[in-house]
């Protein structure tokens, strides 16, 4: 089940885009316009306005014969986007869905698809490590808390920060993750608060890790 929507209806969905893309009346298919008005709001959360997905895809540079990571990213919106443009993508989500399939499907798109959780269990790994990508394009969940173990039994080495904020541990995944660069949307709170927020923008200006 997919935030509420049930496989009958995804299989429904699927067979209702494909007859919409048949139809000869219709010039260009855009799956994402379709799904935007296909599915309600709380079945269409986490789908990324193409208008922004495009602007965040363009940040991470030329993705042409790269390796480009896109976390949390439900609907394929950055992976397929980053694959048209030449790369090899990886999405990985915690909901499991089929709709990233019926992305690749209609895009034409063969974006890898794993479905985990990039915080409490991520898959990507190579040899006990985590796999490395040259590029991250990620809108992760905003404000969200996780449980103090994480930091607990994180044996990866991401979080040097003792915290349960969300907003710090998607950043400090992603750049675990990631060797050239790594396109990621933030709350205000990593911007401009104190403790762990703090801590994690001094690393990355230490670091000179901030376009």
């Amino acid at each position: 089940m997919f935030m509420g929507y049930q496989d009958a209806n995804i299989s429904e969905l699927m067979n209702k885009a494909m007859q919409f893309k048949q139809d000869c009346t219709v010039k260009e298919f855009e799956i994402y316009e379709f799904l935007r008005q296909s599915l309600n709001q709380r079945t269409s959360w986490g789908l990324i306005p193409t208008e922004i997905a495009k602007f965040m895809t363009a940040l991470g540079g030329k993705l042409a014969g790269k390796s480009v990571y896109c976390p949390w990213d439900s609907f394929s919106n950055f992976a397929s986007l980053a694959y048209i443009e030449g790369a090899k993508s990886s999405m990985e989500s915690s909901i499991h869905t089929n709709i990233p399939g019926l992305v690749n499907i209609f895009k034409d798109t063969d974006v890898e698809i794993c479905y985990s959780d990039p915080i409490m269990h991520p898959a990507y790994k190579f040899q006990g490590q985590l796999q490395q990508f040259d590029v991250s394009i990620s809108f992760p969940p905003l404000n969200e808390k996780y449980d103090k173990q994480v930091n607990e039994e994180d044996w990866l080495n991401r979080f040097p920060d003792k915290t349960t904020s969300g907003n710090v541990l998607n950043v400090r995944h992603i750049m675990s993750q990631t060797k050239e660069k790594a396109v990621i949307a933030v709350t205000n709170r990593v911007l401009f608060s104190s403790g762990a927020e703090q801590s994690l923008r001094a690393d990355l200006l230490k670091n000179n890790q901030i376009e």
